[in-house]
């Protein structure tokens, strides 16, 4: 079902982008329309006075002479400038025409095309092309004539000014076709990995070369863990190789459609100088290309995403990509902020602007984007999770309703549309999916260790299924708890499915938030806890590790369940002996975790797969008592060292990685590594698969890693 959704939403996506199709602002009827009302607004003697007249636009929309005049004018411009042979282009400028008086006088709304007409035919009678140019020399009742060498260059401003507006409005069409050639490509090879014929290219040597250096951490061997900045306060994620590549390239394609295709009016007709005709032209750029990336921003942050399932990309790389096609739009919008404040200041239309409901909201739209950027931070989404998540949904709220009220006469509100009607309809998914799931489930909370430092303790939660498929390994549920304090709250787990009892099992560490919530109740109630619980999911995919000749799953820390569960999947999957040889090494640093999963790991009993688990904590091998406070463990029975002994190989201390990666590689087979660890391991892993995968490019070795970090 939830692919059903993720279907119907690229479909909303396909309407939408047809909704937002290019709309051409650079045509006569326009240019003429404006290039004669800012010409006739220019005369300041119409026998025409009113305290409202601080309106651009007030005397031509008002005054019927000076209207007359307008319409006069514009009939001429079409005339000359442009194919009006059965009055269609005319008939679309009076329609501009009452679009431009409709705030200034009301009663121009009720104006027919007969009436356009009558006042043309009017004002042709009574039309004077000699009139006093000020109060001193008479004032002005009657229709006047512009003379063509005077309004020519104004409407060819115009028309160099919207042709610049045009070219910004379709630059921002080419992010759409750069990222949809990323994503055919990555589709592309998808297919070929899972359909196992991109072992194919293996026979090259730059080919596993290529995937090597991708497969290494950008800097200083960091990408799960967070790197440090300007010190502890500023922090971030740094993106894979891959993303990076597809980042710079966006920014690079960012940049050149900024600064290349301006169109200058070397008259400076509209504008007092060249560098003003420039500022304003890259504020508008700016402004339409920040607009312009906001439907791929909410379109990467979504959960129910079906270039997750077409790509392989995971979660963690669309939301890397969310963060800076984010930070992009922020730099674009600051660009688009200070040109025009520069602008209007210079220009001396500063007064009248900040004056106006736009330029208000477009201030509080800035405001607000800049306060949702710092709350994004990474010290803030590490350490205040859910202050960032409710304050990033609040603040966007808040950012697009001052976007809306900032352009709502001025155009450009399909991109707001489209962003607001994806992020409900991806909403409403969610809501779908849990739905699907069998709604509120029936799940057992169990404390394994009874350690009173919360952080050397683990939670077993079974979670009852109800009419769901069975799972792949690597997917993973965004879990609800329905506990008083936080029911709201969502987060995201990897699963075991276990077929045969129809339950899903998650293991997770109580630290701090939900985790310390459940932790305290589970505490509360004799270390058991029957809990209501809603699913929403499965998103993820399974690695197709299933192709190669030997597998390598790597476990370590909590990361058990997504390795332990491919090994399972691999054991039920290949009964019978194929030659595939599947190791599992678990690295942990006591057995308490390995009692968390003992049942699971009791399956892999008699199976043909090697097991290696390294205790890493001096004195893994003594008995851990249970009994540290007055509470004690439910579980039916522990695992013991030597139950682990009798069906798979115990060491003590760290393991040499790059020694156990060596040993599963064999001349002319596919080597499969599979990880899930804690960041700083994972890190260092993809590293050392790196430079194992680049010492021996003769090989064919994959690497899939399953911890997502965001």
């Amino acid at each position: 079902m939830s692919k059903l959704f993720r279907h119907l939403i690229y479909f909303i996506i396909n309407a939408s982008l047809i909704f937002a199709k290019f709309v051409r602002r650079d045509t006569w009827e326009r240019n003429s329309v404006l290039g004669c009302a800012f010409q006739l607004s220019k005369v300041q003697n119409w026998d025409h006075k009113d305290s409202s007249t601080g309106q651009f636009y007030y005397s031509v929309c008002n005054y019927m002479p000076a209207l007359q005049s307008w319409v006069f004018c514009i009939n001429d411009a079409v005339n000359r400038f442009s194919q009006n042979k059965d009055n269609t282009v005319f008939n679309n400028s009076m329609v501009d025409l009452k679009k431009t008086c409709s705030s200034i006088n009301a009663l121009i709304n009720s104006i027919t095309i007969a009436d356009y007409y009558e006042i043309l035919n009017n004002a042709s009678h009574d039309i004077r092309r000699d009139y006093p140019l000020n109060e001193k020399e008479g004032l002005i009742n009657y229709p006047i004539y512009i003379n063509r060498t005077t309004i020519d260059p104004i409407i060819n401003a115009y028309h160099n000014y919207f042709s610049n507006t045009d070219r910004s409005n379709f630059s921002v069409y080419y992010y759409y076709v750069f990222f949809f050639v990323i994503f055919l490509v990555a589709t592309m090879v998808n297919y070929l990995n899972h359909s196992n014929n991109l072992r194919y290219f293996s026979k090259w040597k730059s080919w596993c070369k290529i995937k090597g250096l991708l497969v290494r951490c950008l800097y200083n061997g960091h990408h799960t863990e967070y790197v440090k900045f300007l010190g502890d306060g500023f922090i971030g994620l740094l993106p894979t190789r891959l993303e990076t590549t597809i980042i710079t390239n966006y920014i690079t394609l960012n940049g050149i459609m900024l600064a290349i295709g301006y169109k200058i009016d070397p008259t400076n007709s509209l504008f007092k100088s060249s560098s003003l005709q420039i500022l304003r032209l890259v504020a508008d750029r700016s402004g339409i290309l920040a607009f312009g990336n906001l439907p791929i921003i909410f379109l990467f942050g979504t959960r129910n995403n079906l270039l997750m399932t077409l790509t392989d990309f995971n979660f963690t790389t669309f939301i890397s990509l969310h963060k800076w096609v984010g930070r992009i739009m922020i730099i674009d919008s600051l660009i688009h902020s200070c040109c025009y404040l520069c602008y209007s200041i210079v220009s001396g239309s500063f007064v009248f602007s900040e004056l106006e409901l736009y330029y208000k909201c477009g201030i509080v739209a800035m405001v607000l984007l800049l306060l949702l950027f710092f709350l994004s931070l990474g010290y803030i989404r590490k350490y205040y999770y859910e202050v960032f998540l409710y304050t990033h949904i609040l603040l966007a709220i808040g950012f697009m309703a001052a976007c809306w009220k900032h352009v709502e006469n001025l155009g450009w509100k399909n991109w707001l549309i489209i962003s607001i009607v994806l992020w409900i309809v991806e909403r409403l998914a969610r809501i779908f999916n849990v739905i699907f799931n069998g709604g509120l489930l029936n799940s057992k909370l169990s404390l394994i260790g009874t350690n009173d430092n919360t952080e050397d303790n683990l939670i077993r939660v079974a979670i009852q299924k109800k009419n769901m498929r069975p799972l792949k390994p690597g997917q993973y549920f965004f879990i609800y708890f329905m506990h008083p304090l936080i029911f709201w709250q969502s987060h995201p787990f990897t699963v075991i499915d276990v077929v045969q009892d129809e339950k899903i099992i998650i293991v997770l560490k109580p630290k701090s938030g939900a985790s310390k919530v459940l932790y305290d109740s589970l505490r509360k109630n004799y270390n058991a806890l029957d809990i209501k619980v809603a699913l929403e999911g499965p998103y993820g995919h399974s690695a197709p590790i299933h192709h190669a000749d030997n597998i390598l799953l790597i476990a370590a820390g909590t990361g058990i369940p997504g390795p332990l569960f491919h090994a399972m999947d691999l054991t039920s999957r290949f009964q019978e002996h194929t030659g595939k040889k599947i190791q599992l090494v678990i690295i942990i640093r006591d057995k308490s975790i390995l009692n968390a999963f003992k049942d699971e790991i009791l399956t892999l009993r008699n199976k043909d797969v090697a097991i290696d688990v390294f205790l890493t904590r001096e004195g893994s091998s003594k008995s851990v008592s249970h009994h540290h406070t007055e509470y004690t463990s439910l579980l039916p029975r522990t695992l013991d060292i030597e139950d682990i002994k009798t069906f798979s190989k115990v060491s003590f201390g760290r393991p040499n990685i790059e020694n156990i990666i060596v040993s599963c590689i064999e001349p002319n087979k596919r080597l499969a590594i599979l990880s899930c660890g804690a960041p700083q391991f994972e890190d260092s892993l993809r590293n050392i698969t790196s430079t194992v995968i680049m010492n021996h490019p003769e090989s064919n070795i994959d690497y899939y890693e399953e911890f997502q970090r965001w």
